[in-house]
């Protein structure tokens, strides 16, 4: 195994990896994946690649509707813009290294790497977003149905709440009655204003029966649908232009409640994690009948064909199972990439579910769900344990049942949002494109 690995990207296969291969003295092809640097005589195959995905995090392709009659520009007109065009590297390849001191000086000679992960040969400048936001002038319009947070044994983090809370997002924290008191004082200290506690009536009982718990109340409020978010979402994100740039408006949460109103069978819709959307890809602003996790806006009173009412179930993948269970009873989803939830990932932070996915808990998270729909799930090792894998595409003629908005204007609507960098609003937004 090499002590580290570095991505190199070419946009021409053909002059640029020719000048690289005469750079680094070594034969390279547009077939080869990966080299030694420097080179070694003591080996005589290149290193393996044991993990693409710890370069570019991206979803497995799922085949979705969009051949159905209706394309999804038609079904996202007047929506805010969304242009993606394909800008991934032409080839990319492996260069591995046996210490940190042979990175060093690859770095010298053929120019930066990117969080100690990936370069451009040759070398290009950063993309870096840090100063760009979307912002909205006058008083932005939030969610117009009520937002929940589960959340256990994480008052020392606050991520989600401290998210909306930025955002001027009055929401709930749902906590379990031995820790109120731990959250109250930890919202006073972080100074976060627009969350209230409500608390369950249970303790130890998992997320599942908290989740069920929030439905039931959503629907004695009487909402039409309601928001559940995890509780380790740091950030939102707006996908256009082949960036991803942060969110400082909760307008979007308005706008995806609009949208979905768009379906009449459209139970779940909500937002892709970050990580899992390379931003130089083609894509459309939203898929259609594949799994949502994490953050939902579900229709409180959506019942199955014989007329009970859904509701979460199991222990460990509930969210999936809901989604399974919707779609076989022909529901459609909707995953947004236009818009991204930045959700930490499973088992990085301490409380929630994460001990009852330690040890052994990722296999039999996977065998729960395998059990419950074998005819759509596969056990897969992957990202060092044990994964489900699910098999949406039968799932593709699912019909949302879209209206066709003919009351709605052609053209785009931003709903107030404006791009503001460095201090500097109401930038052209085709002045991302000159930054990529």
């Amino acid at each position: 195994m090499s002590h580290r690995r570095v991505r190199v990207h070419f946009n021409d296969v053909s002059s640029s990896l020719a000048s690289f291969s005469r750079e680094v003295g070594q034969l390279i092809t547009p077939g080869t994946r990966s080299i030694w640097w420097p080179s070694r005589t003591d080996v005589l195959r290149p290193p393996p690649i044991e993990d693409e995905a710890f370069f570019f995090r991206e979803e497995p392709t799922q085949e979705t509707l969009f051949e159905k009659g209706f394309w999804w520009t038609e079904m996202w007109r007047g929506r805010p813009e969304f242009i993606q065009q394909n800008r991934r590297p032409a080839l990319s390849l492996t260069v591995c290294f046996d210490s940190d001191e042979d990175v060093d000086r690859f770095e010298q000679k053929f120019g930066r790497i990117y969080q100690g992960k990936w370069m451009w040969y040759p070398s290009q400048g950063y993309r870096s977003f840090k100063h760009a936001r979307y912002v909205s002038d006058d008083p932005p319009s939030g969610p117009k149905y009520p937002v929940f947070v589960p959340t256990k044994s994480r008052h020392q983090h606050l991520n989600t709440i401290r998210a909306l809370d930025r955002l001027g997002v009055r929401h709930h924290a749902v906590v379990e009655p031995h820790q109120a008191d731990d959250y109250e004082k930890a919202l006073s200290a972080r100074g976060v204003t627009h969350c209230e506690i409500l608390v369950v009536p249970h303790k130890d009982k998992g997320l599942v029966v908290t989740r069920n718990w929030i439905w039931d109340y959503a629907s004695a409020m009487g909402a039409e649908r309601f928001w559940t978010l995890d509780d380790n979402i740091g950030r939102f994100y707006r996908l256009n232009r082949n960036a991803k740039l942060k969110l400082e408006t909760p307008v979007f949460l308005r706008i995806i409640e609009d949208f979905v109103g768009r379906f009449d069978n459209v139970p779940i819709i909500g937002m892709q994690y970050e990580m899992f959307v390379e931003s130089r890809v083609n894509k459309p602003s939203f898929a259609l009948n594949t799994r949502v996790y994490s953050n939902m806006l579900i229709e409180t009173h959506a019942q199955d064909p014989s007329g009970r009412a859904y509701r979460n179930e199991g222990f460990y993948n509930d969210d999936t199972d809901l989604c399974l269970r919707m779609l076989k009873d022909g529901r459609s989803t909707v995953l947004l990439y236009a818009f991204l939830a930045d959700k930490m990932s499973t088992m990085k932070l301490d409380g929630g579910m994460t001990p009852h996915y330690r040890d052994d808990g990722g296999r039999k998270m996977a065998e729960e769900l395998r059990q419950k729909h074998p005819d759509v799930t596969t056990f897969v090792y992957r990202w060092g344990r044990w994964q489900h894998q699910v098999d949406y595409s039968r799932f593709k003629t699912n019909d949302p049942q879209f209206r066709v908005a003919e009351s709605v204007a052609d053209g785009v609507d931003e709903f107030g949002m404006v791009l503001e960098i460095n201090g500097n609003r109401h930038v052209d937004l085709r002045v991302i494109e000159s930054l990529l």
